[in-house]
């Protein structure tokens, strides 16, 4: 960092900047410097770190693995994603379950269905499986409920339809972002790499995991817990390697957001509704046991997370990731832990940062025009923090959708919406895109175990975890080697949050998780 950034003359220097910084900052790979001689004292000994990929001793990291995503779909068209993507099952669209195929090598196109075939997606051994999750010790009306539930989900079935998903492809935004910071690869062979200065089409661009495989398995944004169930017994059900979580359960009983009603809503009455939620936990504990879970800490800045990343903290799978900034401080928005008792943050990884202005904190943008609306004076007495402009870049929906738009106007041709590469990515950020690095790790993780073994279970998994994270960084873009990151008081805490309660073990570290 130059002295003029510290003066505050707004010359931003991004020698050592880097599109990908997020996979630096995790050790999956090194920058090699854009200037001729070291210009920090610690480049050296920076630059002799092994690249963590390298440790996997493959070219094509995580092959093999197949990460479960549990959101609101993805866009498989993508040139980053597609060889990677899964036929995705909806249970959103369908009671109990709707895949759509397209026929391979054509584009997809609109029009009726073609073949439909009713069937249930998941086999009768993971029904047999949940079954026994039902303990007849309990309320005996309660476990009638949930006898009754799981025999509904059993005996329905649900459709396969040949046909093109303008859903799914339209408006998958949060899901394919975090399927390329998973399993994103560049779209064309090395040697074609180079043309990708014509600005036009895919870049060269690598989630933490590019040679594993995703599997899209899609929820409503506001879920029913016969729909979660369903979802999470279908990924068991394909063995997968991962699951990646990266959103909230509205259970009324569990969630710390006020869900006025919600329980009931969809069921008959409150006496149904509960027994239905209190499975959906039981399903979910026991197969984190089996698969890691990866789960959002939440992005309200609260001192507790969201559900089911609150279950972080017993016994189990679920591995709960905190997001910190390129400038090694946590995001402003993460969730922490409120209880110095309390463990429920397992790890944090790289994402963005929010701006604060409040009599607690202050943490704003000094290089936007907006920041001359702030008499920066009156502020010297309170709590500064420095703000993170940097997000992480990410893959987005081709075309006129996703979080960027693109330069397109309206809805085209797929092979031209593929060549617009101002809508074929995103700066992203949120909890959700520091699971996502954190999930792609865990896949790492599980394909090195698979080629001397087996694949660790989530238990497992989350005590690698908790063995693999960093309390300071060696960042080139820092002012110096070894770094602390340093916990903040985000909600005028008479005691600041310990480093545990905001970060867990610390910030990923790939070198420590693989070696």
């Amino acid at each position: 960092m130059t002295d003029d950034i510290k003066k505050g003359e707004g010359h931003l220097c991004y020698d050592w900047y880097h599109y990908l910084w997020h996979l630096i900052a995790i050790g999956a790979l090194r920058d090699r410097p854009r200037i001729p001689e070291a210009r920090l004292p610690h480049e050296a000994a920076y630059l002799l770190e092994a690249d963590a990929w390298d440790l996997l001793g493959t070219d094509k990291p995580g092959y093999g693995e197949v990460i479960a995503q549990i959101d609101t779909g993805v866009n498989s068209s993508h040139p980053n994603l597609e060889p990677r993507i899964r036929d995705a099952v909806s249970f959103a669209a369908h009671p109990f379950g709707l895949s759509y195929v397209t026929p391979k090598q054509q584009l997809p196109v609109l029009r009726g269905p073609e073949k439909k075939q009713s069937k249930s997606f998941v086999g009768d051994d993971t029904w047999a499986w949940a079954a026994g999750l039902i303990k007849s010790r309990n309320n005996a009306q309660e476990v009638e409920v949930q006898k009754s539930l799981l025999r509904a989900l059993k005996d329905g079935r649900g459709v396969i339809q040949e046909t093109a998903e303008t859903s799914r492809m339209r408006y998958s935004a949060h899901g394919t972002a975090c399927a390329g910071l998973m399993v994103g690869a560049p779209a064309a062979s090395p040697a074609k790499l180079r043309q990708f200065s014509n600005g036009e089409g895919a870049i060269p661009y690598w989630g933490v995991a590019p040679g594993a495989e995703l599997l899209p398995i899609e929820i409503s944004a506001r879920p029913d817990a016969a729909q979660l169930i369903l979802a999470f017994l279908y990924a068991r059900d394909q063995k997968v390697s991962v699951i990646h979580f990266p959103r909230e359960v509205p259970d009324p009983w569990r969630a710390h957001r006020s869900y006025s009603g919600y329980g009931d809503s969809r069921y008959t009455s409150v006496e149904q509704a509960k027994p239905i939620w209190d499975y959906f936990e039981k399903v979910f504990e026991a197969i984190s046991e089996e698969i890691p879970i990866i789960c959002a800490a939440g992005n309200n800045g609260y001192d507790h997370l969201i559900y089911p990343a609150s279950k972080a903290g017993e016994s189990n799978g679920v591995v709960a990731v905190a997001a910190a900034t390129y400038l090694a401080r946590r995001s402003a928005y993460s969730n922490y832990s409120g209880d110095p008792t309390d463990n429920s943050v397992t790890i944090s990884a790289p994402s963005d940062d929010q701006e604060v202005c409040t009599r607690c904190q202050i943490r704003l943008d000094r290089e936007s025009p907006r920041s001359r609306d702030h008499n920066f004076e009156i502020y010297e007495k309170l709590p500064q923090v420095e703000y993170a402009p940097q997000g992480v870049l990410t893959t987005d929906i081709p075309g006129h959708h996703g979080y960027s738009g693109g330069q397109l106007e309206g809805i085209q041709p797929p092979h031209v919406e593929s060549r617009d590469r101002a809508g074929l990515y995103t700066v992203f950020g949120g909890t959700s895109a520091a699971s996502a690095i954190v999930a792609g790790a865990a896949a790492l993780l599980q394909s090195k175990h698979r080629s001397t073994g087996r694949p660790l279970n989530g238990l497992e998994v989350k005590a690698k975890m908790t063995q693999s994270g960093a309390k300071e960084v060696s960042w080139a873009w820092l002012e110096k080697a070894d770094v602390p990151i340093l916990p903040d008081s985000p909600n005028c805490e008479r005691r600041v949050p310990s480093f545990d309660q905001q970060f867990g073990a610390g910030l990923l570290d790939l070198r420590k998780l693989l070696s």
